[in-house]
């Protein structure tokens, strides 16, 4: 089932058509469901922003776009996400994440996104108020494994390149309730400024090989989970 593109207000959350998602404390939603379109197949989920959509709070306060498509479920309590994200990266900053969403100022992805320089590079982005973004790694692969995890109001987010070993990302506090929203988001702003030649605004990302794990790793650092299906 296909969802979005409805023509609704901005914010609006359009519920259920997302069956093969793992079963959380809430039922998966939407969340500006008029930029764009998102659907299951087989257990996966494949996300597709529409051009101009991004999810930052600048620091500098220059820019505070919150318009990127989300697929949120509430999660209670302590938690583990785990997804193998793919996207073939071709305008700057596109990218598919995964989020922690409490409200506007309070949130937090880890990215799967391309670079100013046109390098796959894990960025992660947490925000209370404002948006605190950290380039890591770079990848040559058109996919990662990325985590994240809650031990009440202690995060951590996560990547693997086979989904069995794992790297560190960033380890975090966020005072939040003990009832949030996670999920999975895509964006593809798309600035003018830094497009190559050739470049096409159209952009999806998958995320597949989902599992949720309703407790905290033992040690928030380092996250000892293997997906059931490892890439070839």
């Amino acid at each position: 089932m296909v969802l979005g593109g409805l023509g609704v207000v901005a914010q609006a959350q359009v519920a259920s058509g997302f069956e093969g998602l793992p079963k959380l404390d809430g039922a998966w939603k939407m969340v500006h469901a008029e930029k764009g379109k998102a659907e299951v197949t087989g257990g996966a989920l494949r996300i597709v922003p529409e051009t101009g959509t991004n999810l930052i709070r600048s620091p500098s306060r220059a820019y505070n776009v919150m318009n990127a498509p989300m697929v949120l479920a509430d999660a209670q309590g302590d938690f583990t996400l785990v997804a193998k994200v793919s996207a073939q990266l071709s305008g700057v900053y596109d990218s598919g994440a995964l989020v922690v969403y409490s409200d506007e100022k309070n949130w937090a992805k880890v990215c799967f996104e391309n670079s100013p320089q046109h390098e796959a590079t894990i960025i992660s982005v947490v925000t209370r108020e404002w948006s605190d973004d950290v380039n890591h790694e770079t990848l040559a692969s058109p996919f990662v494994y990325l985590a994240v995890a809650r031990k009440s109001n202690e995060f951590s987010f996560h990547f693997s390149r086979d989904g069995r070993d794992w790297r560190l990302v960033r380890h975090f506090d966020m005072p939040i309730g003990s009832r949030t929203r996670v999920g999975f988001t895509a964006q593809t702003p798309h600035f003018a400024s830094f497009a190559q030649a050739g470049e096409k605004a159209d952009f999806a990302a998958l995320f597949s090989e989902i599992r949720f794990i309703p407790t905290a790793p033992r040690d928030m650092r380092q996250l000892e989970v293997t997906v059931a299906q490892t890439s070839k």
